[in-house]
């Protein structure tokens, strides 16, 4: 946790149908317990993300409109070029609040 206003989610090194369902409960009970807590903004760091499939790809879309539908802003940090790459590939990146560093 970064602060009382903002909560940090590391990211594991890939984000796949073999970790789906895995990543999905981490990320759901993180943002649910940001909610409850009133925390308005939930980073996930994605410096260690070696690995994005279109599985993945799909959990950060659902998890961005899980934390909209709360009222919480979802930020991305230190995310590696070649997951920027599939996110402007898949013309997704518009829907993630990516912070540059």
């Amino acid at each position: 946790m970064n602060s009382a206003n903002q909560d940090i989610f590391t990211a594991p090194p890939r984000i796949t149908a073999a970790n789906r369902e895995q990543f999905r409960k981490a990320s759901l009970a993180f943002i649910d317990d940001a909610a409850r807590r009133g925390v308005p903004i939930v980073t996930y760091d994605l410096y260690a993300t070696e690995e994005l499939d279109a599985s993945g790809l799909g959990l950060l879309v659902n998890m961005q409109k899980r934390a909209e539908e709360l009222g919480i802003t979802l930020e991305m940090v230190r995310m590696p070029k070649h997951i920027r790459h599939l996110l402007v590939l898949t013309r997704l990146e518009h829907l993630f609040v990516i912070v540059e560093e």
